[in-house]
Order: C-alpha cells, then sequence, then structure tokens
C-alpha cells in the first residue's frame, strides 16, 4: 500500500497543494483564519473532511520537515513550527464550529 501511495500522481499533486497552502499561511501569518475562510468552507461543506485528519497531517508534516531538517530542527525550531501548524490545523477547522 505504501508503493501505491507513494506512487500515486494524485497523492503528490495534493501534497503540493497542501504545501502552497502552507505558504499561503505563512503569507497571511497575521488572518490565517480569514485566508483560509473558504478552504475552510470547502473542506466542512463540500468535501466532508474528518476534522480530526487536519491534526494528524500536521502531525505528519512535522515529521517529515523533522526529517529533512535534520540537527537544524531543533526543540525550539519544532515548538515553533508545531505552533504555527495549530493555528493552520484550526484555520481549517474553523468553519467545522
Amino acid at each position: 500500500i505504501d508503493a501505491a501511495i507513494a506512487g500515486n500522481p494524485k497523492v503528490a499533486a495534493h501534497g503540493k497543494v497542501v504545501m502552497g497552502g502552507l505558504d499561503k499561511a505563512v503569507k497571511h501569518i497575521d488572518d490565517i483564519v480569514g485566508a483560509f475562510k473558504s478552504l475552510s468552507t470547502m473542506h466542512s461543506e463540500k468535501l466532508h473532511v474528518d476534522p480530526a485528519n487536519f491534526h494528524n497531517f500536521a502531525n505528519v508534516i512535522s515529521v517529515v520537515v523533522g526529517s529533512k531538517c535534520g540537527s537544524a530542527y531543533t526543540p525550539e525550531v519544532q515548538a515553533a513550527f508545531e505552533k504555527f501548524l495549530e493555528v493552520v490545523v484550526h484555520a481549517l477547522s474553523k468553519q467545522y464550529h
């Protein structure tokens, strides 16, 4: 199954979309909730994504970034990055409330 997922072009394309979303969050760091309002609505009302998946995916992203950054991914950097991801998860989950 792992190879089927890793080799799936749709999964790769969605990964690029997700990382682009994180780029958007950085560019709108002062209003991530506002910047993600339509995205949150789409995931809630159209796609019906379980918001727990946002938390799970944030954890996966943190692990992957940590593995790519190596020793530069200090506990302080990890804490800051995970705090940022928590804000992104909150923004994506906002329309579920």
